[in-house]
């Protein structure tokens, strides 16, 4: 079954007819200036859990970030996924590639309503994809660079089945690394909402994809 198909269909699928039609996801490490730092503790993203700035290439810390990030949400749970997705992903970047061309005819106002209602559908995304998974244990491979962008997969590892194989896009954005993209089984969260939120929009405005997404999110927290 495909992870994150099943649950955007699952998620989605209480919308008025149409309203989400599919033509056809706090403190990181920052960025080395050269390839070694000194190590230097700091509290977690969700201000519980050390994090450690380790000697690193950009690409190694890129890795470090999806690797502690990875690690916390294969053990996290619906209460504490919210705060790990608020630490670790560029909520500004990935809701304005989310809604395309339409980020620009946005208000700040709109903007921020759209970036706090995506930000509870990729915590979700998260949550099925990882925790709800009953993943072992979880490993990431090196990260490959392009473009100043770099590509982090990684495998959360399950007794008696396949691994989830998860591809985290992450970028440098003020002096840290921040996730701006997940991918599961080939499909890109960004790209999917791209198509239904421009649909809603379509037909409704940018107001109306707020109140779509306020009301889908409130039904799944009941």
């Amino acid at each position: 079954m495909r992870v994150l198909t099943f649950l955007l269909v699952c998620f989605l699928a209480a919308a008025p007819a149409g309203a989400f039609a599919f033509p056809g996801l706090g403190q990181t490490v920052a960025p080395a200036d050269s390839a070694r730092q000194d190590a230097v503790g700091h509290r977690g993203w969700d201000g519980t859990a050390p994090l450690i700035r380790v000697a690193a290439t950009p690409a190694q810390a890129a890795e470090a970030v999806v690797k502690q990030f990875a690690e916390a949400a294969r053990t996290a749970n619906k209460e504490t996924i919210g705060g790990l997705v608020r630490g670790v992903f560029d909520m500004d970047t990935t809701t304005k590639s989310a809604l395309g061309r339409y980020a620009r005819q946005a208000t700040p106002d709109q903007l921020q309503a759209v970036s706090r209602e995506f930000e509870k559908i990729l915590a979700k995304s998260v949550l099925n994809s990882t925790a709800d998974q009953k993943a072992t244990s979880v490993s990431v491979d090196p990260c490959t660079e392009a473009q100043r962008n770099f590509t982090c997969t990684s495998r959360f590892m399950r007794r008696g089945a396949q691994p989830i194989v998860i591809v985290w896009r992450v970028a440098a954005n003020a002096g840290s690394y921040k996730i701006f993209d997940m991918i599961v089984e080939n499909v890109s969260a960004v790209t999917i909402y791209r198509d239904s939120f421009a649909s809603i929009i379509q037909q409704s405005g940018i107001d109306g994809l707020i109140v779509q997404l306020k009301t889908r999110n409130q039904s799944q927290a009941k």
